[in-house]
Formats: structure tokens, C-alpha cells, sequence
């Protein structure tokens, strides 16, 4: 079975919400809203204002909204590589960041939901050991198939991620 690399990424819980001026999805992702002409890579983009609202009752509605302090953070790190590393699936590369995650591995593909599920439950557990209790991450995440040639530009991107 043939082996591609993916970029995963997943997002603390409340921190990507209706409205949210980066863009975003509806309920179900029936609807993906693009990003604002601001953050617009140029192609379709919308008003934040004609979804302001959506935002404030979503901010209000959202309990416990996660943000990954430094302590968090390093954790993650060493327990995401830790993780792939003792059950048969290293990771090319990890951002941390304080809303959300990305990794890079290598998978035949039908291996990524369990992947990620496992790597979203042990650290779940673990970060509640280091004071983040509750809810940390939020259903589902992002996943998108690296070409061979591109992925000197996907370890460039992770490396020099700043959030």
C-alpha cells in the first residue's frame, strides 16, 4: 500500500468560531465562509461586519475557550514525537502553537483518523495532568495530502511558524 506525507492540523476548542475574521465553516461544514478580503489569498472573501454578530453570540455561547500557555506548549511537543515514536507512526515534524497543532507524517491515508484520535485523546489526558482540566481540542481537524516535491516547503513552513 502506497504511503503519502500529510500535514494535520487541529485547533483548541473555541478558538475557531462562527464569524471568526480568518474565515470559517458553518455548523457540519454544510458552508465554508472564506476570509475577508484582508486575508484573502486573492480569490473569494467576505465582510466580517455581515457576520459580526454570529461571532459575539458564538463568543458569548463558547465555555471554557482553550489557549495553550508556554508550559502547555512544551509539553505537547515532547509528547506528540513521544507518541508517534512508541507506536509505529514517527512525526516528520510538530508545531505547537496556542490554538492549534500541525504534524506532518506519513500514512497510506485510512490511518489518519486513528492517528489523530490518538494523538488528540493521550494528550487530552496529559495536559489535564499538567493543569489544563476539561475539553482541549476540538472534533474533527484538517488534513492535507503533501506531495513528495513540496515537502521541503511544508518542514520550511512548520519550522518557521510563529503561532
Amino acid at each position: 500500500m502506497s504511503h503519502s506525507w500529510y500535514l494535520v492540523t487541529w485547533t483548541t476548542y473555541g478558538s475557531w468560531l462562527p464569524g471568526d475574521p480568518r474565515g470559517f465553516r458553518t455548523r457540519k461544514h454544510k458552508r465554508h465562509v472564506p476570509p475577508p478580503k484582508r486575508y484573502s489569498d486573492g480569490g473569494d472573501f467576505y465582510n466580517p461586519q455581515d457576520y459580526r454578530e454570529i461571532l459575539e453570540c458564538a463568543t458569548r455561547e463558547c465555555k471554557g475557550c482553550v489557549t495553550l500557555n508556554e508550559k502547555h506548549r512544551s509539553f505537547l511537543r515532547r509528547k506528540l514525537v513521544e507518541i508517534g515514536r512508541d507506536k509505529g507512526f514517527p512525526l516528520k515534524a510538530v508545531h505547537v502553537g496556542r490554538t492549534h497543532v500541525h504534524v506532518l507524517l506519513q500514512s497510506d491515508g485510512a490511518d489518519v483518523p486513528r492517528i489523530v484520535n490518538l494523538l488528540k485523546g493521550i494528550t487530552s489526558r496529559g495536559l489535564s495532568e499538567h493543569g489544563l482540566p476539561g475539553r482541549v481540542w476540538t472534533r474533527g481537524y484538517h488534513m492535507r495530502v503533501i506531495p513528495e516535491n513540496a515537502l521541503p516547503g511544508a518542514l520550511r513552513y512548520l519550522k518557521s511558524h510563529k503561532e
